[in-house]
């Protein structure tokens, strides 16, 4: 198993020496990044129509391709049909994430190939996971890109970062050579604090993006070892789940770096 880990990363390492254009799904990227550009000086109607278009195109997709979307939605009496505007998205039947969590093959399209298992930070509780294609990584970061290209200008595929989210890794860290240092939530202990310290000490990227609840966790752990940290991060990224004005107070105390949440 670990020779087969260190061939991996190996691979990856010669990989990251390589232009971004010879990144996996990289024209999709671009794609993607032309798309914000041409969309972002959209007036509001213009808006509200190409938003309409693609909601559209999503909840017709759910009903042709996603069994249990489509059970769900006869069970409720809902067609893609009565959606003929964005206000009659609240026509849509409410669903559970329990639902979708106790039933998650029958709420996934799994003729697709390369899918990839996505999970939630769980700070309601239970971590929520979910199937997404391997390429939809890449859209997101086209998204976020664009978005921290507000904060760090220079942001491109090749930009590494230091990640603590809900990523299964061996071992306490993992510095991935084409993304960069990996810290998972759930590795996230009082004792491993320190390890995580040196390694962010270690490999200094600019960015460091993590969910609210894990960092703000990790801040308070700093707090409780009397741990320091001397790396100063141009900017912190804070997704996928609400940022309270409790946690952005601490993480902006601890870090004294600019905040984007999205």
């Amino acid at each position: 198993m670990r020779r087969k880990i260190k061939r991996y990363w190996i691979f990856r390492k010669i990989r990251s020496f390589f232009p971004a254009n010879f990144s996996k799904n990289y024209q999709e990227y671009i794609r993607i990044r032309e798309l914000i550009k041409r969309t972002e000086n959209f007036s509001k109607d213009e808006l509200k129509e190409f938003q309409f278009k693609r909601v559209k195109l999503l909840i017709e997709y759910c009903w042709e391709n996603i069994e249990g979307y489509r059970e769900y939605w006869e069970e409720s009496n809902f067609h893609p049909e009565k959606v003929n505007s964005l206000e009659d998205l609240k026509k849509i039947p409410a669903i559970s994430k329990d639902i979708i969590r106790e039933n998650i093959k029958k709420f996934s399209n799994t003729k697709l190939k390369n899918l990839v298992f996505h999970t939630t930070g769980g700070s309601t509780g239970t971590p929520f996971g979910f199937y997404v294609e391997e390429k939809q990584e890449v859209i997101e970061k086209a998204f976020i890109h664009d978005l921290w290209s507000r904060f760090y200008p220079s942001i491109s595929l090749k930009t590494k970062s230091t990640i603590l989210r809900g990523r299964v890794i061996p071992g306490n860290v993992y510095y991935d050579p084409l993304h960069g240092l990996i810290l998972s939530s759930f590795n996230l202990t009082s004792e491993n604090v320190k390890y995580f310290i040196r390694a962010i000490e270690k490999y200094k990227t600019p960015i460091l993006q993590a969910y609210p609840s894990s960092l703000y966790f990790f801040c308070k752990m700093m707090g409780k070892n009397d741990l320091k940290l001397d790396h100063k991060f141009e900017c912190i990224m804070l997704g996928s789940e609400k940022l309270y004005d409790f946690q952005k107070e601490l993480i902006k105390g601890v870090f004294n770096a600019p905040i984007c949440h999205w």
